[in-house]
């Protein structure tokens, strides 16, 4: 129960920079990623991209960033988030 909203962890590009691009940089690999869209949508950040790992081919991923209210009934939300393969 520590958020308030999504802009408590920055903007959607923000986010985007410092947690869905850089899995190489994260990972200390030269993989590639793509921001095919990040959109702020119904207090969820959207982000659609795709990720090409070393030697291997590339991968569509959809994630999902949602603040759910927190099961205390504070006021502040629990973050949720779901990332899924795409064809």
């Amino acid at each position: 129960d520590d958020f308030t909203s999504l802009s408590s962890f920055g903007s959607v590009d923000q986010v985007a920079q410092q947690t869905i691009l850089p899995r190489g940089e994260l990972n200390m690999e030269s993989t590639k990623s793509v921001m095919l869209k990040a959109e702020s949508k119904k207090n969820a950040y959207i982000f659609d991209y795709k990720v090409t790992p070393p030697n291997l081919s590339e991968t569509h991923y959809r994630t999902v960033f949602y603040l759910a209210q927190g099961a205390t009934g504070g006021a502040g939300a629990v973050l949720v988030t779901l990332t899924a393969q795409c064809p």
